[in-house]
């Protein structure tokens, strides 16, 4: 939720809140971890180093104090450098006006791939499909998991097409070098739980346009089309 939406800590009342440097535009290996102030007495380290330690004998150690207590080690310098910026990247621009930008793409998204915008061939309607989730509409060979109001999302849209396996569908959008992730998105047992082998996954944020969809949605119905 960090790149998309504003989060105010105080607001939820959480005791911990995490989000990843690179999904925020900035490098991998750093991210963030908030601990409300209430909660950190009770948060021990897993992984020591140096920094971290107050007093070190022979037989014992003390912590240092939060936050140093839990970073161990040398610092990601690089990374927390890049991360800075990512944050001003996203802070320059607003948060509301990355919100309003993608809820604009996503519909056009959801709209694109729920109006039957896919011109499938006659021969691939009712193939049987290894999933217990149909579509409200039969007729409809793309299934939409999740809300299909925009403003409901996030930046993510999950989603099959009916006879043609997610990793095909990637593999030729990629070819039209349109990056999407296809299989089980760290959500393995939410696939099993709805029986299904995979997902496709398309998301957008801010270096995005309606160009950007409607090219994806050409390169899907290419993908469908070599392998129906």
């Amino acid at each position: 939720s960090a790149p998309h939406i504003p989060i105010d800590v105080k607001e939820l009342d959480c005791d911990f809140l995490v989000f990843s440097g690179h999904k925020l535009g900035g490098p991998t290996g750093i991210g963030v971890l908030y601990i409300k102030k209430e909660t950190a007495h009770a948060v021990e380290p897993f992984i020591t180093g140096g920094s971290m330690i107050r007093e070190v004998t022979k037989n014992e150690s003390t912590w240092n104090t939060m936050p140093w207590k839990l970073e161990a080690g040398t610092p990601h310098i690089a990374g927390a450098i890049g991360l800075a910026a990512a944050v001003r990247f996203v802070k320059d621009i607003g948060l509301d006006n990355i919100k309003n930008h993608e809820e604009k793409l996503l519909k056009l998204l959801v709209d694109g791939l729920r109006n039957n915008s896919l011109q499938l061939p006659l021969e691939a309607r009712g193939r049987e499909e290894n999933s217990s989730i149909r579509s409200s509409d039969d007729s409809n060979e793309v299934f939409i998991f999740g809300p299909e109001e925009s403003e409901k999302r996030s930046s993510c849209v999950s989603f099959t097409v009916k006879g043609v396996h997610p990793h095909d569908i990637a593999q030729v959008l990629d070819e039209d070098t349109i990056a999407v992730r296809a299989g089980h998105h760290c959500a393995m047992p939410l696939h099993t739980y709805l029986n299904i082998s995979a997902t496709a996954r398309a998301s957008v944020w801010v270096y995005n346009t309606e160009e950007d969809i409607a090219k994806f949605l050409q390169s899907l119905e290419r993908a469908v089309k070599k392998f129906i």
